[in-house]
């Protein structure tokens, strides 16, 4: 009784399946709710037919065909149901007979000859007549014999040259993927290469009185084209004025933030000593206290992640490295910032950025409150 109603069902689902993919997909919204039909009824069918197989298999409906005591009954049984979904699909799919590459010339007569009619009704018809009229025997009729063999051979056929042609079509792709990868990374590392030896011939031949043009190479990556900048900007006469006067621009609390060039006074003020620390403490104060308010209005909008640019980290090294004698004075502005950083932040919109933004806000709560502590 169950194999019978897992027959009917298998079968209704592959005509359905097989009716919906003769009508070929509908443009606009329909083609979303065909695609979900085909999925749903794609993974029907499989999982209809898987129990069918294992039910006649269990209850014996497959020893006629095998030899008494054949071991490898229930993997031929599987390997036989693989192949079949496997080729009762590929041709509905191929059933024009595109000259697919890879495929075998075979494939394609299979496909002109409506396999996706005749190679289902071979095998449902058999498991039809093996459920109600040859049960449990031993001595199938020749003709049923010949007609499960049919289904079989020609199922793990088509079902072995599918797997070989789309596993070698993987394994290409595969292939073709990383060799596309590897070129792509050789020839980033030229680009990277030649962007960093134009950026060392700039450095070596910069001649222009202002420091500007030299601040973002403190940060570089490579400790030849970093140190080079350091000591081109300390050649500049006045490149500590230069520095006081980005520090307290006017501008700075409006400027676009990747344009600015006072992360880099920073990154220079921790490795680097001033002749005169005093002179920079006023323009600190100018800049944190613009820093702040800057800080306070990003960490309200929920579309803006500017805030890790300016990183109160490092300004927190500078202070400690360079303006210990003059912590008190710094101190008011300090205790303002951990203030405005205290507050709930609300999600930011970017759900990318969200995680990184919430792990920088709590890497500066920690680096201020730190400071505050040692001054």
């Amino acid at each position: 009784m169950l194999a019978n109603i897992l027959l009917l069902i298998s079968i209704f689902i592959y005509f359905s399946t097989a009716n919906l993919i003769l009508k070929g997909q509908p443009g606009g919204d329909a083609g979303v709710g065909y695609a979900w039909a085909y999925i749903i009824s794609l993974l029907g069918f499989v999982l209809f037919s898987g129990l069918l197989a294992w039910s006649m298999n269990y209850n014996h409906f497959f020893d006629g065909v095998f030899s008494p005591g054949f071991k490898y009954k229930n993997w031929l049984v599987f390997i036989g149901w693989a192949a079949f979904v496997a080729s009762a699909f590929w041709s509905l799919e191929y059933r024009e007979s595109r000259n697919e590459p890879g495929f075998l010339f075979f494939m394609h007569w299979l496909a002109k000859s409506k396999m996706y009619v005749w190679l289902p009704l071979i095998v449902f018809s058999a498991c039809f007549y093996l459920i109600n009229f040859q049960i449990k025997s031993a001595h199938f009729p020749i003709w049923l014999i010949a007609q499960i063999k049919i289904g079989f051979f020609v199922s793990l056929a088509v079902g072995s040259v599918v797997l070989l042609t789309y596993g070698n079509l993987m394994i290409k792709d595969k292939i073709n993927r990383i060799s596309s990868r590897l070129s792509w990374i050789l020839e980033s590392r030229k680009e990277s290469e030649e962007e960093y030896r134009q950026a060392l011939q700039y450095v070596e031949g910069f001649r222009e009185s202002k420091v500007d043009g030299l601040l973002k190479y403190v940060l570089a990556f490579k400790p030849e084209l970093r140190n080079k900048a350091i000591d081109k900007i300390k050649s500049i006469p006045n490149h500590e004025e230069d520095m006081l006067a980005i520090l307290t621009n006017k501008e700075f609390e409006e400027a676009f933030i990747y344009g600015d060039n006072t992360q880099y006074v920073y990154a220079y003020l921790v490795e680097n000593n001033v002749s005169d620390p005093e002179k920079f403490v006023k323009a600190l104060i100018i800049n944190l206290e613009a820093s702040a308010r800057r800080t306070e209005r990003d960490l309200e909008d929920p579309y803006s992640w500017e805030m890790g640019l300016l990183n109160l980290e490092t300004v927190c090294q500078v202070l400690d490295r360079q303006f210990k004698n003059h912590a008190q004075e710094f101190k008011p502005v300090i205790l303002n910032i951990q203030k405005i950083l205290s507050v709930d932040v609300p999600e930011r919109k970017n759900k990318r950025i969200n995680r990184h933004y919430k792990k920088k806000l709590k890497t500066f709560r920690k680096a201020i409150s730190d400071w505050i502590e040692r001054n």
